[in-house]
């Protein structure tokens, strides 16, 4: 398969790619045709004595091409795959027996920990949301074409995630007001569609408004024809009901109910599941008052004292920062930190919408058009879904953040954070040691989710490729892709466009872990310990990737070395 740039004119692409296969066929079927013509012209001028050797060669070939060869491929691909290591029932059979052996374990600082991890889930929603705020009143010398994921951790995501912010999601029923539109707009008075979607009322007519993850300084605007009216958060944090003004002659009425986990538990709202689909509504709103209900402060920053918190002594995972509540990530992301951001967001954001390749919505997130992006996840339903991302996952004021280069890729310095955090690098408290448990562990805890609601939520691996695929030098993302391989998780790798198949393959057939780089030696020594055989753990890694991105690079590779190491041996027989 190959993969081709949109055009401006799509109809006038299909056409054209239309005529492109019509001619391939035609062209096909008269080859076809001359070569059945060529054999049947040949066997009727055959000599009786020769006969019998021409018919033996063409059943040889014809053995050879659909019989022999693509057996032996899979018999070669599959028999090591299929030995039992050390006794166990081997996972290469398709069957996943680690619900059945595992077991929590002994709970301590460590399991703790993991589980701390693994709840770190961040949206796609809060990954966009993030993204328009970067070149504005975030980082704002950031640059879309230069500036890398580690630059957006040092100048944004460490800076961001000094102080918890406060966070909730609403409800708003307006009553027979046809015509009328609902947006949340931020501190900068910008739009921000992502935040706002409609869901039908199960009980009565009319539909409602469901606004995710509104901030304190963010508000509503409500417009109806050319009259409009803006109600800080203030105005409705705890509830509103009543009229809306909006001019001099028009007024509309209103109800605007702040959920809450305690509230969301006694009904069926518009939220999204572990899966980012979507879910009907069913709110009987007569049950919630508006002036009860109250947002539970985060149960996973700690005993510290919420004073401590406020003032920015002690930092955060920034995905901490803005989920009120743990969340369980769907989608585990391998991702090198050397790589454009802009690369890493627009490959999370073809994921969600099941897209092989990241280049267009790369050009989307450059050019800042993040309302066509955000109604794309919307009609996808995937606005809701969950990534673990470690840039925001992983609390970089428990390691790095004190010790910053003295600039970033684009100049700009880069100012050391004086958090008060304590730093942990190696240990139980470690959040930089434990990515293979918290794999494990989210496996395990999505598939007793899966058992109980019966949705089919997996764990998969996103593995996000630069463009010169240098993720693959690194030692980290190596052992993240071992790692996912060894749990039997779902793989899918996202390039950038077809235009980088060699560097692909030269990155492939060169992969050494043992040369494989890391910011911290100590990092490096620890995924080499795990390993005993590392010549049969690059051997096993590269045929893993061959096999995951045989679409991409448009060949079976095995099965044509393997012909033509047949096609030798009958040559000399």
């Amino acid at each position: 398969r190959q993969f081709a740039r949109e055009w401006p004119d799509r109809s006038w692409q299909l056409k054209v790619r239309s005529c492109w296969d019509f001619g391939f066929w035609a062209l096909g079927m008269c080859l076809t045709t001359c070569h059945v013509m060529m054999i049947l012209a040949i066997l009727a001028n055959l000599q009786v004595e020769h006969e019998w050797k021409w018919m033996i060669s063409l059943a040889v070939v014809l053995a050879r091409k659909l019989i022999l060869v693509p057996f032996l491929a899979c018999v070669l691909s599959l028999v090591p795959d299929l030995l039992p290591d050390d006794g166990q029932v081997s996972k290469k059979f398709g069957l996943d027996m680690q619900l059945q052996s595992d077991t929590a374990g002994p709970r301590g600082r460590w399991h703790e920990k993991v589980e701390e991890l693994a709840g770190r889930g961040i949206s796609v929603r809060q990954l966009l949301d993030f993204y328009s705020h970067l070149g504005q009143d975030v980082m704002p010398h950031f640059d879309p074409a230069r500036s890398t994921t580690h630059d957006v951790v040092r100048q944004a995501i460490i800076p961001l995630s000094l102080r918890l912010r406060h966070c909730c999601a609403f409800e708003i029923l307006p009553e027979d007001a046809p015509g009328l539109v609902c947006s949340v707009f931020g501190a900068d008075g910008g739009s921000k569609p992502w935040k706002v979607d409609t869901a039908c009322r199960a009980k009565g007519s009319g539909q409602v408004w469901v606004v995710e993850d509104l901030f304190q300084e963010e508000g509503l605007l409500f417009r109806l024809g050319s009259c409009a009216a803006h109600l800080s958060s203030s105005e409705f944090w705890n509830g509103f009901k009543g009229e809306l003004r909006l001019g001099d002659d028009e007024s509309v009425a209103l109800r605007i109910v702040r959920r809450s986990t305690a509230s969301l538990a006694a009904c069926s709202t518009q939220v999204s599941t572990l899966q980012g689909e979507a879910v009907q509504i069913n709110l009987d709103m007569e049950e919630l008052s508006p002036k009860t209900v109250s947002l539970p402060y985060s149960s996973h920053i700690g005993d510290a004292s919420r004073d401590k918190f406020e003032r920015g002594s002690t930092g955060f995972a920034y995905s901490t920062v803005v989920n009120p509540e743990p969340q369980l990530a769907t989608r585990m992301v391998t991702h090198n930190w050397t790589n454009s951001f802009v690369f890493l967001l627009a490959a999370i954001f073809a994921d969600a919408l099941h897209l092989e390749t990241y280049e267009h919505i790369a050009q989307l997130l450059a050019k800042r058009r993040l309302d066509q992006l955000a109604e794309r996840l919307k009609r996808a339903k995937r606005l809701g879904a969950p990534y673990w991302v470690c840039a925001f996952s992983v609390n970089q004021h428990a390691g790095i953040c004190s010790r910053p280069p003295a600039a970033d890729s684009t100049g700009i310095p880069i100012a050391a954070c004086t958090c008060d955090t304590l730093k942990h690098f190696d240990g139980d408290l470690s959040e930089m040691n434990k990515f293979d448990d918290m794999m494990a562990y989210l496996k395990r805890e999505l598939r007793e989710v899966s058992n109980r609601t019966q949705e089919g939520v997996r764990l998969q691996q996103v593995v996000a490729m630069d463009v010169d695929f240098t993720l693959l030098t690194r030692v980290w993302c190596i052992g993240e892709l071992a790692e996912g391989k060894q749990l039997h998780l779902i793989q899918a790798i996202k390039v950038h466009s077809s235009t980088s198949q060699h560097a692909c393959l030269d990155q492939i057939l060169q992969l050494d872990v043992a040369k494989a780089q890391a910011s911290y030696p100590a990092d490096k020594e620890l995924v080499l310990s795990k390993i005993d055989d590392t010549q049969a753990f690059n051997k096993g890694l590269q045929n893993l990737l061959l096999h995951r991105l045989d679409n991409f690079l448009g060949r079976s590779v095995a099965p044509n070395c393997l012909d033509d190491v047949l096609l030798a041996a009958l040559t000399v027989i």
